[in-house]
């Protein structure tokens, strides 16, 4: 992928609007971006029902966050978006049916993930440069990255 892929144009949407354990589908998604997503921005989903994922509490009925599934990434998909990221809010591990699908309809279009992204309470905009480097590895589909956002710079706010 070009180097571009990793690093852009971020928003952050935050959905507060969902009863807890609900996938969250492509209205719920137009609410909570509110207009604010464009082609090839990078997307941070979240909610307020955090959890750390893959833990013991995963998928106990402590566990309130939100849903993925193949309805909101075929949004995704239609927005163009070059990546999606998710904070402790959104489950990536609820069902496997849910994940795969989610991932397949993606992948299929090289759109990258940033998964367990930490630290999102830090942030005090919704759109702001975020950047993100893969380690160079031929035929890697997954590895740890350092993920950074600078708040503030022009063209890269809302």
């Amino acid at each position: 992928l070009p180097l571009t892929s990793f690093m852009g144009r971020a928003v952050y949407v935050t959905i507060s609007h969902l009863a807890p354990n609900r996938h969250i589908q492509p209205e719920d998604l137009e609410k909570a971006s509110a207009g604010k997503i464009h082609e090839g921005d990078i997307v941070i989903l979240d909610s307020p029902y955090k959890l750390t994922p893959f833990t013991e509490k995963t998928n106990t009925a402590e566990d309130q966050r939100l849903f993925i599934c193949r309805e909101a990434a075929e949004w995704f998909r239609a927005k163009k978006v070059k990546c999606v990221g998710f904070g402790d809010g959104v489950s990536i591990e609820n069902n496997k049916k849910d994940v795969c699908t989610f991932h397949d309809v993606l992948m299929k279009q090289n759109i990258v993930f940033l998964e367990v992204l930490k630290n999102l309470e830090q942030l005090t905009s919704e759109v702001f440069f975020l950047s993100y480097t893969p380690l160079p590895i031929k035929g890697l589909d997954s590895c740890p990255v350092r993920v950074y956002a600078i708040e503030g710079l022009p063209g890269f706010c809302e």
